[in-house]
């Protein structure tokens, strides 16, 4: 699997993140697997149901985590994004090697799973997403910034 080709699925990750985020080119982006939890029918009401795969851009000023629900097939946003910083978040834990926990004040709850390599088959590309590096990069922020959390 070519970088080049991880790289066609990043841009495209990026344009249903981009659609959805004002000041999208600020976030660096990870694609991550998991669930959602809405406790509200207020808030479940923008979200599809059954959220299994999301986009996690996240920012170093101002310190800001953003969740975008996706759908892979066809290839769009699955709900309204979460943003997260250190006004709405009640807790952020690493719960594994590659996987984090997070509730909001409004008691959205997330567990998300971020692998280094994910096969994709997305409309007209498919591929390897290769974000080893990111997920690196990823996890010295979260160690960094959301540590006190």
């Amino acid at each position: 699997m070519s970088q080049d080709q991880s790289q066609k699925i990043l841009a495209a990750l990026h344009q249903v993140f981009d659609q959805q985020i004002m000041n999208f080119g600020a976030y660096r982006l990870l694609l991550a697997s998991g669930w959602a939890h809405y406790p509200t029918s207020a808030l479940a009401a923008h979200q599809e149901a059954d959220q299994a795969h999301f986009l996690v851009g996240y920012r170093q000023q101002p310190l800001e985590l953003v969740i975008v629900p996706l759908s892979l097939s066809p290839l769009a946003p699955a709900g309204t994004p979460s943003s997260v910083d250190n006004t709405n978040a009640i807790g952020l834990i690493a719960t594994g090697q590659h996987t984090f926990e997070l509730e909001l004040t409004n008691g959205s709850r997330f567990r998300l799973e971020v692998t280094p390599r994910q096969e994709l088959a997305l409309e007209g590309l498919s591929g390897l997403l290769d974000q080893a590096r990111e997920l690196e990069a990823f996890q010295d922020w979260l160690a960094q910034n959301w540590a006190s959390i």
